[in-house]
């Protein structure tokens, strides 16, 4: 199959963000950013994974110690193995003979878009079950991913559909859709799955999917536009750019504070505090991609007004063979005594997570504030004693 490139501009990985924002497919072009150190770890633990399935060997951990994709100089660590092996013992378990699997599959649904196409972690047709499952493994530990109303799981399900010639084909009625992120925290698991109808799947296709890549066909002019800031703004290198709902977003919380500095934040509305939270939560985005690109032109000793570059700040640790000579120096006062170890340590002991259920305990926290999208549980206003008083 003949693809452009390895990843689409209009691909599955960034929906999320071009599918609410169409204005930044056609400004992101030509500010594509490097590769994060953490992307390429976790593009060595998805080769890994791959590995391990289509070769049959199933163990992770024997690969301790190798560095798993030619093109990285990344060793596979025991933190890498464990998370991988989650992925890879949930996928076997539907492995079947009567089963059709496809790992790192690409596809190419070009009669929907040209530039729908894109690559598939896991892709496993049930004829049993009627059922085509869609796994997507995630090796980050920063945002945990919901799969409910999943646009990059959706996209993965639609072209692996539209490759295989699935949509009119009895075999298949439901979607499975699952997320394997083992090294971020989630109240559903690390291991989390949502099941749609075919019919479901084609309607999202339909209705939202192919308006959303057809919006994109934008001149400049138009897309300067058709710029919208939100969560989706965090990876998005038009920041980087000239992104006119980014200036607007600056302008929009010069008013609020200028509001707040008249009237106090008392005054404020509800919808006032919402737009003001908002607001500030994509300032910061917008002031981390600013910042960075800030310090590459200081870099290249460009002056920033009001600005220099300095050194980061660090903690002294102890040279190689200094424990020896601090015993020598100043006795085994100067050590101190083991300490043991956390149950976040403990859990990845054989037996340790059965062992910190029954010993580790989490202190209760002070209340704070998250977005709805937040996956911890909302909380209300009534203390305990309301909610146990006498009925």
């Amino acid at each position: 199959m003949y693809l452009p490139s390895a990843h689409s501009p209009l691909g599955a990985s960034s929906a999320y963000r071009w599918m609410a924002c169409p204005g930044s497919y056609v400004l992101s072009k030509g500010h594509g950013s490097e590769e994060s150190d953490y992307a390429a770890v976790g593009t060595v633990a998805h080769e890994l994974a791959s590995t391990c399935l289509i070769t049959n060997d199933y163990d992770a951990w024997m690969h301790i110690g190798t560095a798993p994709h030619p093109e990285y100089d990344i060793i596979c660590d025991a933190d890498m193995a464990e998370a991988v092996q989650t992925y890879v013992d949930y996928v076997e378990k539907f492995r079947h003979d009567y089963c059709y699997d496809y790992i790192e599959y690409s596809f190419h649904a070009n009669y929907i878009h040209p530039l729908m196409y894109g690559t598939c972690d896991f892709a496993l047709v049930d004829p049993y079950d009627q059922t085509i499952r869609i796994v997507d493994y995630k090796h980050g530990v920063g945002i945990p991913v919901s799969v409910v109303d999943n646009p990059q799981l959706m996209y993965y399900a639609t072209g692996m559909l539209s490759e295989l010639e699935l949509w009119d084909d009895d075999d298949v009625n439901d979607v499975q859709l699952t997320i394997v992120q083992p090294r971020a925290y989630h109240p559903d698991g690390v291991i989390r799955s949502v099941c749609i109808t075919k019919q479901k799947l084609q309607a999202w296709a339909n209705e939202k999917l192919i308006p959303a890549m057809k919006a994109t066909d934008l001149s400049r002019e138009e897309a300067l536009a058709n710029t919208v800031v939100g969560e989706h703004c965090r990876f998005c290198p038009v920041l980087k750019a000239d992104c006119p709902a980014v200036k607007n977003n600056w302008l929009e919380m010069e008013k609020l504070l200028s509001r707040i500095e008249r009237e106090g934040a008392d005054e404020l509305s509800a919808d006032d505090i919402s737009l003001f939270l908002n607001l500030f939560e994509n300032a910061k985005i917008s002031a981390k991609e600013i910042g960075k690109v800030a310090l590459a032109r200081m870099m290249r000793d460009q002056k920033i007004p009001g600005w220099k570059m300095v050194n980061g700040q660090t903690k002294r640790h102890w040279k190689e063979g200094a424990e020896a000579a601090v015993v020598a120096e100043f006795g085994m006062d100067a050590i101190v005594p083991a300490k043991t170890k956390s149950p976040a340590e403990i859990d990845k002991m054989p037996g340790g997570k059965s062992f910190t259920s029954r010993w580790a305990a989490k202190p209760p926290a002070g209340k704070t504030i998250a977005k709805e999208s937040d996956p911890r549980r909302e909380l209300n206003s009534q203390s305990k004693a309301n909610l146990f008083k006498k009925v």
